[in-house]
């Protein structure tokens, strides 16, 4: 690995297997640093599952009588739950549901690849949806999927011994881990017209239903990129979201857009629109290289380039990376108004 003028790297290795936890991966990262503890990235999946899943049997009830042919149900229906996620998703669950050792909810095959699982929920919830439809109580629907759950992941535990001090989930991350995740935010790098910069965004219409911890502040590149670089210095890692399937070789650990095909590409805001890019993986920056580049933490165990990261260059965040976490006290003044005022409706669908 490149020389590092920052390196805040632990020296410990994770790997997600076949399973789109990445985002758990790359958010546990920074409280692993913090706390020298290996979390459990099942616990976590357990209850994104149950939750996206809740959201699912909500939304068929509000949707009940709308034709199936309506595009936002099909959409629905497609794809009930996934894997996918982003920190904040991760953070809205830990401050939620807490955290716990990995020791004390390994993961299981189907923690490590989630295809089976995400088939057996999907088939359950169209069924479920199915009832809603018909005017029938799918209360017992939501029960199965806790059902599979237990049998795929295993049962989450109500309370356990950690080096011999008795804690819930909720204590052990509030006791053990020190951090409010309230305290960060994610920013992203949305360039089109209709996003402007310098505004807070939510996934959610009405207000009074928002989670504060998923409103997202757009802000521009080099905004992004100088806070990113103040939060390592600091010593703290920086989750971001991009898109690694372009201008990138894991076997070498490189995201250079020297690696590109040559061909006409098209503006990232275009890029965006087309649906070429979206943050379909999500990381952890630990270091900053002497020359320049930034060294950023995989989840593919030794799989990725040298001690399993890449290293990347400036020209590549800026076109590939669509988010970033960092603490809200570095935030200038004119994103730290942004988050005083209310925040614009922008529709999960264009949130990547």
């Amino acid at each position: 690995m490149a020389d590092c003028t920052i390196d805040l790297w632990d020296g410990v290795l994770e790997d997600q297997k076949r399973s789109g936890r990445c985002w758990i991966y790359a958010s546990l990262v920074p409280l692993r640093l913090k706390t020298g503890i290996r979390f459990s990235t099942n616990y976590i999946y357990y209850f994104d599952q149950l939750e996206k899943s809740r959201a699912f049997l909500n939304r068929m009830r509000e949707k009940r009588d709308v034709p199936l042919h309506d595009p936002e149900l099909s959409e629905l229906l497609r794809e009930p739950v996934s894997s996918v996620g982003q920190w904040c998703y991760f953070a809205a669950l830990a401050e939620q549901y807490g955290l716990v050792p990995r020791s004390v909810m390994p993961d299981t095959e189907a923690t490590e690849d989630g295809t089976r699982l995400t088939r057996l929920l999907n088939e359950r919830l169209r069924y479920g949806a199915k009832r809603i439809r018909a005017g029938e109580n799918a209360s017992e629907t939501l029960q199965q999927v806790e059902a599979v759950l237990r049998e795929q992941l295993g049962t989450p535990p109500e309370g356990f011994e950690w080096d011999g001090i008795s804690y819930t989930p909720l204590t052990f991350f509030r006791e053990r881990c020190g951090v409010d995740f309230h305290e960060s935010v994610m920013l992203m790098h949305h360039p089109a017209e209709r996003w402007p910069v310098n505004c807070a965004y939510h996934e959610t219409e009405a207000p009074e239903q928002r989670d504060p911890l998923l409103t997202m502040l757009s802000a521009n590149m080099e905004t992004i990129k100088a806070l990113a670089l103040r939060q390592l210095r600091e010593g703290e890692p920086v989750v971001i979201g991009c898109d690694v399937r372009h201008c990138g070789s894991r076997k070498d650990g490189l995201l250079d857009l020297a690696l590109g095909n040559g061909l006409p590409r098209l503006s990232k805001a275009e890029a965006i629109a087309f649906r070429e890019i979206n943050a379909c993986h999500v990381m952890c920056i630990d270091g900053m290289t002497s020359d320049g580049r930034w060294r950023v933490q995989d989840s593919h165990g030794m799989e990725t380039g040298t001690d399993g990261h890449y290293t990347m260059t400036d020209a590549w965040f800026d076109a590939y990376v669509l988010s970033a976490v960092v603490k809200k006290e570095y935030l200038p003044s004119e994103l730290q108004d942004a988050l005083k005022k209310p925040a614009v409706y922008m529709p999960k669908s264009e949130r990547f």
